[in-house]
């Protein structure tokens, strides 16, 4: 149905999706092969399947976000500027390779260090590790950048920090109990 889904193809590159979309019918995109940037203001705004290529999704509300239904094919997810609180272990979020924060004190939390490449932004950022038993090299610190603190779950942790810690902003452990 044109009225409430748009096929970008090949051609656009950038799409915003806001008021004015959903006032005009779209709840949905569905992206060509090319690398695409969407703008929207919460991951469940409007269904968004970024095809091949890699795209990337832009929020324009800070917030919770855990919710990543709507989503497919999206490698890229940008906070919004402020405070943010993403839980990466929840259905969906796999999609994505990097995780960009925004200008506020954002938390992150997901199953392992491995998971994800992410850039907390600007503001004391933290990333919480949701299982316990984490053998944590320092070389696993290189998908991290602008996380001042690594927070543990539980016991039986072993975390080693040294140069790449340093370099991803890491400050504070805080060990699980």
């Amino acid at each position: 149905d044109s009225s409430t889904s748009r096929g970008l193809g090949d051609v656009y590159k950038r799409q915003v999706l806001g008021a004015n979309a959903a006032a005009a019918g779209i709840q949905s995109l569905v992206s060509g092969s090319g690398n695409d940037s969407f703008t929207a203001a919460t991951t469940t705004s409007f269904t968004i399947d970024g095809g091949n290529g890699t795209d990337a999704l832009t929020l324009t509300t800070a917030g919770s976000v855990s919710d990543f239904s709507k989503l497919t094919s999206i490698e890229k997810l940008q906070l919004a500027d402020g405070v943010n609180t993403v839980d990466l272990t929840t259905s969906g979020a796999s999609q994505f390779s990097t995780v960009i924060g925004g200008s506020g004190a954002d938390s992150f939390s997901e199953a392992n260090l491995a998971s994800f490449t992410i850039a907390g932004g600007s503001g004391s950022d933290t990333v919480s590790l949701t299982t316990s038993g984490q053998i944590i090299s320092d070389a696993n610190f290189t998908n991290l950048g602008n996380i001042e603190a690594l927070i543990l779950t539980g016991g039986n942790n072993s975390v080693v920090l040294g140069a790449n810690a340093a370099a991803a902003g890491i400050q504070s452990l805080v060990s699980g109990s």
